[in-house]
C-alpha cells in the first residue's frame, strides 16, 4: 500500500512539472517576453525598470527614469509597433537591443532591453537662468556673453519636458518646449525678446500688459 502510494506521488509531481515546464514554455517565449516588454514601454505608470539594462554601468535604472521613454512610446505607436517587430525579427538598433539576461526558474531564457544612455545638455543665452526638466530644478545655467549651458548628466532617451526660466529688464521670461532625446545633442532654448519703439505724446506713460512699464521722454 505505501509503495503504490509513492507510485502516486511521484506520478503527481512528474505531472506538476510537466504541467509547468509547458506552460512556462508558452508564458516565456522570447515573444510573449517582447510582447509584455513593448507594452510596459507604452506605459508611463508601468514598472520599467525590471526589463532594462543600461548601456553603462554608471547609470542608474529606475522606473523613475525610465519614464521619458516610456512616454515617448505611448506617444508615438507607430514607433512601439516598429521596435516590437524589429526585436522579434532580430534587427537591433544602436539604441533599444534585446538581449538574454538570466533565466526564469532556472529554466527559460530571461530577455532584458539594452537601452543607450546619452550625456545631453541644455542651451540659453540670458544670465541668471535657471533649468527645469520634468519639473525637477537642475540649478543655475553657466557661460557667458550669451551662451549659457547646463548639463543634463546621463539619462535614457526619450520625451522631456524642458523649461528655462530667467529674469531680463525685471520680467520674468521663459522658453518651455517638449524635447525627444535621442542623442548626446545641445538642446537649444533660447529667450527670444524684441526690442522696438513707442511714439506718442510727452510724459505719457508705457504699459505692457496692464504693467507699467516706462514713461515717454
Amino acid at each position: 500500500m505505501k509503495k503504490h502510494k509513492k507510485i502516486w506521488t511521484f506520478g503527481i509531481i512528474i505531472l506538476l512539472i510537466a504541467a509547468f515546464t509547458g506552460l512556462g514554455s508558452l508564458y516565456y517565449t522570447k515573444d510573449r517576453q517582447i510582447e509584455r516588454i513593448v507594452a510596459n514601454l507604452q506605459n508611463p505608470k508601468a514598472e520599467m525598470a525590471k526589463y532594462v539594462i543600461p548601456s553603462t554601468p554608471d547609470m542608474n535604472v529606475t522606473d523613475s527614469s525610465l519614464k521619458p521613454l516610456q512616454s515617448y512610446f505611448k506617444e508615438h505607436k507607430k514607433a512601439a509597433r516598429r521596435l516590437a517587430y524589429n526585436l522579434r525579427h532580430n534587427r537591433d538598433s544602436a539604441e533599444i537591443q534585446l538581449v538574454e539576461s538570466g533565466r526564469y526558474f532556472i529554466i527559460f531564457p530571461k530577455y532584458r532591453l539594452r537601452v543607450q544612455c546619452y550625456r545631453p545638455q541644455v542651451q540659453t543665452n540670458h544670465a541668471d537662468s535657471t533649468l527645469y526638466v520634468d519639473r525637477k530644478n537642475y540649478g543655475q545655467m553657466q557661460g557667458g556673453d550669451q551662451n549659457y549651458y547646463q548639463d543634463l548628466g546621463l539619462v535614457f532617451p526619450g520625451r522631456y519636458h524642458v523649461l528655462v526660466k530667467a529674469k531680463v529688464n525685471g520680467r520674468q521670461l521663459d522658453a518651455d518646449s517638449i524635447v525627444n532625446i535621442w542623442s548626446n545633442k545641445t538642446v537649444n532654448m533660447k529667450i527670444k525678446t524684441a526690442t522696438f519703439q513707442i511714439r506718442s505724446v510727452p510724459n505719457g506713460f508705457i504699459y505692457v500688459n496692464d504693467r507699467k512699464v516706462g514713461k515717454l521722454t
